[in-house]
Order: C-alpha cells, then sequence, then structure tokens
C-alpha cells in the first residue's frame, strides 16, 4: 500500500490488488510488474529516439498505454494516450516528445517506488484471496 504523505495518502500507481485477485498470488503479480518495469523503461527509451517518425512514436505510446492500462498504472497510460494521440494526428509540437517522455519517467518512478514499499498482505481462504489484511 501507498505510503501516507502528510496530505493524506497518495493514491495507488497502480492496481495491485485487482492485480492480486486476478493472477492468485503475489508471485505472479511480482513476475509481472517486474517485467512491466523492464519493458517500459526499454519502451520509454526507445520513444525518445523516434522524434522525426511519428509513426513510430505512436505505435510505442501505443504499446506503453497498453501495458499501462493492464497493469491499472493509469497515471503512465493517460501520459502514453495523450502522445499517442498527438502524434496520431501529426500535432507533436517540438519539445513535446521530450517532455512526454520525462513525465513518463517519473509516473514510472512512483511504481517502482511503491513496488518497493511494503504491501499489505492478502488473507487466502481454500486457494482463493478473499481480502486484504
Amino acid at each position: 500500500m501507498a505510503a501516507a504523505s502528510p496530505q493524506g495518502p497518495r493514491p495507488a500507481t497502480f492496481h495491485a490488488r485487482r492485480l492480486l485477485h486476478d493472477m492468485g498470488s503475489t508471485a505472479a503479480v511480482d513476475d509481472l510488474m517486474h517485467d512491466y518495469v523492464q519493458t517500459t523503461e526499454r519502451d520509454i527509451d526507445d520513444l525518445r529516439c523516434t522524434a522525426h517518425d511519428l509513426h513510430l512514436t505512436r505505435r510505442i505510446a501505443h504499446r506503453i498505454k497498453g501495458a499501462a492500462r493492464l497493469v491499472g498504472a493509469g497515471r503512465i497510460g493517460e501520459i502514453a494516450a495523450g502522445l499517442e494521440a498527438r502524434a496520431g494526428a501529426n500535432s507533436l509540437i517540438p519539445g513535446a516528445l521530450a517532455d512526454a517522455a520525462s513525465q513518463l519517467v517519473d509516473a514510472l518512478a512512483a511504481v517502482k517506488a511503491e513496488l518497493g514499499a511494503p504491501r499489505e498482505q492478502p488473507t487466502v481462504v481454500q486457494g482463493q484471496v478473499s481480502h486484504f489484511s
């Protein structure tokens, strides 16, 4: 669970509970999130090299958006969706790609920080995750 800040609890950067419910084990979620982080880091690096190819920018942004939505990383999905739309409409202004990549790096850092934070542990009843305690 996300740590509380002086202003109150931070919103989750991905949907750990939903993933745990869907996947059934923390090990499976950990593997998925490890793969997600590594793949997204590579995609962001690739994205930075696409400034002169809007089609490729749109494809990579689409891939980042889809993966983010799969794990419930809403902020990353929003940033990537905006970038995908601008690239698809040929309305990517100078500096927008670098700004979006920087925002993606920051949002992914928040996901990584949440992954490193202590999490609530599920209560398992008859092989099914019932709730968090």
